[in-house]
């Protein structure tokens, strides 16, 4: 954890901290819900991406995330782990883990990945594989994940719920808990970035988000109800660190605000990340934003506990700082069962 006194200065300087490298948006698996792009046939090159490392170093950033896509699908992809790690970033890698074998499991443990977040979309394979609609991707998962706890590396696993698994909601939790791995999870299902509406009618429900979270509150209250209450404390809190603090690039090379944000506001073959990163016009207009200008969701009596998501507020209304009504949804769901 960042001290409070240096982040804030941090997000006084606007220095990038963190950025997602979508380093391909191929992948080996197609999921239902999945918000991203068909493939580009323009993708950076090995030498271009160390190009925009080399950059993003010198921009002050140190938390990189390696995305897709499945990233593991560049061929490149140790060649450019192992320049990442010569520069020090702190890495985590985002992967379906179908692709991690013995021996890319041992490299993953020598180049010193921060932690690796693997999907896991069911507590069992006919869920998790209808999902994907990959047959095998269930039990490719689950090995990947203990390789590489036996090599010793950090693994997450990640559930987004959805129709299709939420009643499998604690034999996930059960079996993320067997597997001795944390477990991080999300009711939200985002458009796909080029505005299609099919992953939407995949969402859960009301009733499917209470009981969600009435157990996993009851199965861990420190993280569930302490996090909530304490969550808004600081100021522009109803803002997270898009464009102040973090970014996304995606594998044409332009510059998102976040990937889940594709607002393109430079592109890294035309210009440098630095010039992008301090004269957006999007970027300085995010940071002149603050609280107060979010005049709903400023005077909303559960902004305390709301996760807003700007991005969601773009995609519905096309206005970054309109109100997310997706947000509104499942945090009036949760707040009825976390907040007492």
């Amino acid at each position: 954890m960042i001290p409070d006194k240096l982040m804030d200065k941090i997000l006084d300087k606007n220095i990038p901290l963190s950025v997602s490298f979508e380093l391909t948006w191929r992948c080996n698996l197609r999921c239902v819900h999945c918000y991203q792009y068909s493939p580009c046939d323009n993708e950076l090159t090995t030498d271009e991406v160390k190009d925009i490392l080399d950059q993003l170093a010198r921009a002050g950033s140190f938390y990189l995330s390696l995305t897709g896509g499945e990233p593991l699908m560049r061929k490149d992809f140790l060649q450019i782990a192992e320049y990442v790690r010569k520069k020090t970033f702190s890495i985590i890698l985002q992967t379906n883990g179908t692709l991690i074998t013995p021996s890319m499991a041992k490299r993953i443990k020598d180049l010193n990945f921060t932690q690796v977040h693997i999907s896991l979309l069911g507590a069992k394979a006919t869920t998790h594989d209808q999902i994907t609609r990959v047959k095998g991707s269930f039990q490719e998962a689950i090995k990947a994940a203990e390789l590489l706890k036996e090599k010793g590396v950090s693994v997450i696993l990640k559930t987004t719920f959805m129709k299709q698994n939420v009643a499998e909601h604690r034999e996930i939790k059960e079996l993320s808990d067997r597997l001795g791995m944390k477990l991080g999870t999300s009711p939200i299902i985002y458009p796909k970035n080029d505005m299609g509406q099919d992953p939407i009618q995949y969402r859960v429900s009301d009733k499917d988000i209470k009981e969600i979270y009435s157990y996993f509150s009851e199965e861990d209250p420190h993280t569930y109800k302490n996090a909530y209450k304490n969550l808004r404390k600081k100021e522009s809190s109803l803002l997270c660190g898009f464009g102040r603090v973090a970014c996304g690039i995606n594998p044409k090379g332009e510059v998102y605000p976040c990937v889940g944000l594709p607002i393109v506001v430079g592109n890294l073959r035309k210009k440098r990340f630095a010039q992008i990163w301090e004269e957006a016009e999007v970027l300085n207009d995010i940071r002149k934003t603050k609280d107060s200008d979010l005049k709903r969701c400023f005077r909303c009596g559960s902004s305390s506990i709301c996760f807003r998501c700007s991005a969601l507020a773009w995609f519905e209304k096309g206005d970054l700082w309109g109100v997310p009504e997706e947000c509104c949804r499942v945090t009036n769901s949760v707040k009825e069962v976390i907040v007492k």
